[in-house]
């Protein structure tokens, strides 16, 4: 349900737009929102860079609506590390203080499910907690080429037919499951699909409507322990050549020391192995190394 604000009488919706670099997060933000207000192209690079806030009004049957739109960066960018990414991602909750009518995830259906996809998918699972799904809406994009694989042949099937059929890879599966099928088609582009394209936003709005509630910053902030513990997950790649050349020099010269009799220089690489344990600690903020 919209909150409304009482000055002008208005309903207010916040939406965020989450999911892999390249599945046209911020296409899809344009869709809804009825005009190109995001920086959109083709590109396996993501064309947000931080999280972004649109925003439009329109006039509804029950009355005037504000819909608020956050794009947020794509979850494994070709340039930016995943735990940045991830980082930047989590401030876009501080645009929307009221919280969120519905989390989108943005899949694409001209791509088969990859490795990279799954991954991106396991993210924003741990990022958002298990309340994610309770306000989660999947958009698939390309639309296009599901009515000419599907649809415009004889024995045609349905989208929503289509979903249900998916069983492989199970994370697919489980996460249709997991939304309860909220799933929407979506034609970001072509002009010849613009009867496709508001039959699908008029879709996805009515999933929007039945939806009651907000993910808010409640739901978030139960989250945050295991949200830090992927945030160091996702920089340990990063952290273990620099961690393993200073135990290496540090192991280097105490042998050294140790080889020459020099015990009395032995206190000053326990001071400094220690340091590097506190180092390590305070990169993980001290929750998982004991």
């Amino acid at each position: 349900m919209a909150e409304r604000k009482e000055d002008f009488d208005i309903a207010l919706y916040n939406i965020i737009l989450l999911g892999k670099t390249g599945n046209g997060k911020s296409a899809t933000g344009n869709t809804i929102l009825g005009n190109d207000l995001f920086q959109s192209k083709a590109s396996t690079a993501s064309c947000t860079k931080c999280c972004t806030l649109e925003c439009a009004q329109f006039l509804h049957q029950d009355g005037a609506v504000l819909e608020r739109v956050v794009d947020t960066p794509g979850l494994i960018d070709t340039v930016d590390s995943q735990a940045d990414i991830l980082c930047r991602i989590c401030e876009a909750m501080s645009l929307c203080p009221e919280g969120f009518n519905a989390l989108i995830i943005v899949l694409n259906f001209a791509n088969r499910w990859t490795k990279d996809e799954l991954e991106a998918l396991r993210i924003l699972k741990r990022t958002f907690g298990p309340e994610l799904m309770k306000y989660c809406i999947i958009i698939m994009t390309h639309g296009m080429d599901f009515d000419t694989e599907y649809e415009n042949k004889p024995d045609k099937l349905t989208f929503m037919e289509w979903c249900k059929e998916q069983s492989n890879p199970p994370e697919i599966f489980q996460l249709f499951q997991e939304c309860d099928y909220r799933i929407v088609i979506f034609y970001n582009k072509g002009n010849r699909y613009e009867k496709e394209k508001k039959e699908s936003v008029a879709k996805f709005w009515e999933l929007i409507e039945k939806r009651q509630g907000r993910y808010t910053n409640l739901h978030f902030s139960k989250c945050v322990e295991e949200r830090e513990k992927l945030i160091l997950e996702l920089k340990l790649p990063q952290m273990k050549p620099k961690i393993q050349e200073k135990i290496s020099l540090l192991k280097g010269e105490l042998l050294k020391a140790m080889a020459s009799d020099q015990v009395r220089n032995v206190l000053p690489f326990k001071k400094r192995a220690k340091q590097l344990i506190e180092e390590l600690k305070k990169e993980n903020k001290g929750k998982h190394f004991r």
